[in-house]
């Protein structure tokens, strides 16, 4: 459901979802929708999809962080921003194109005494100098998270050996009979687009990989990033 950065709902959806266009056309208007207008009931329909379970979700990427400086793309309505934000060994910052976004992430930190450093801005050219976070984190992003320009530009901004953790690019569910009635929302990815993950890393100076991990009927295919050591034994 994230849509962080320049639009790409303007974008052709992916091959995979080709076969659903009806469906995914309504999915992708919905998305812009609640990104603007509809954003007041963004976290509504967060629980509603989730099954009650977003916090939840949200706490996978929670352990993911360890300390340091970190980057949330993003963050919608800043549920995930205030958790991080009560961690005193971490120094906080998010980026979100939406205006509404961030109205709505400014009420939720004001209303618990938090702060943290964001800005609006766009995902593929972003305000940071270059090796500046320790981590960056996202999630339910939508797909040009994965392209080029993007991975670039996340490699630019990572320390070395820096990592960026994706959440919600792909979910698929336990229950195969459940996963047919929902193909453009729920999926596990294809080994062609691990394949395309790893090369595209590997392009831009960093490592790609997979890792799955099961909550109650979900599972959660996590994608990771890491930006190669400069001075390690890969470099050379």
């Amino acid at each position: 459901m994230r849509a962080w950065g320049r639009s790409d709902l303007q974008r052709d959806p992916e091959t995979d979802r080709a076969s659903h266009p009806f469906i995914y056309r309504l999915y992708r208007q919905f998305c812009q929708g609640i990104y603007g207008w509809a954003a007041p009931v963004y976290d509504i329909v967060a629980d509603m999809v989730s099954g009650g379970q977003w916090d939840n979700w949200l706490a996978l990427m929670k352990d993911e962080i360890a300390e340091g400086r970190v980057l949330e793309l993003g963050f919608g309505t800043g549920r995930l921003q205030a958790h991080l934000s009560e961690r005193k060994e971490l120094e906080v910052h998010g980026l979100e194109l939406s205006k509404d976004m961030h109205q709505r992430c400014s009420q939720r930190m004001k209303s618990k005494s938090l702060k943290s450093h964001r800005v609006r801005g766009d995902g593929t050219c972003l305000p940071y100098r270059h090796e500046y976070f320790d981590m960056v984190v996202a999630t339910f992003p939508e797909e040009y998270i994965v392209q080029l320009d993007t991975l670039r530009e996340l490699n630019r901004i990572l320390v070395s050996g820096g990592k960026v953790v994706i959440m919600g690019r792909w979910i698929s569910l336990r229950s195969k009979f459940l996963g047919s009635l929902f193909p453009v929302f729920y999926r596990a990815p294809r080994q062609e687009e691990c394949e395309d993950l790893i090369s595209k890393a590997k392009a831009v100076g960093m490592k790609a990989r997979i890792e799955n991990k099961v909550l109650q009927n979900v599972i959660h295919h996590l994608v990771y990033f890491e930006k190669i050591d400069q001075h390690g034994p890969e470099a050379i």
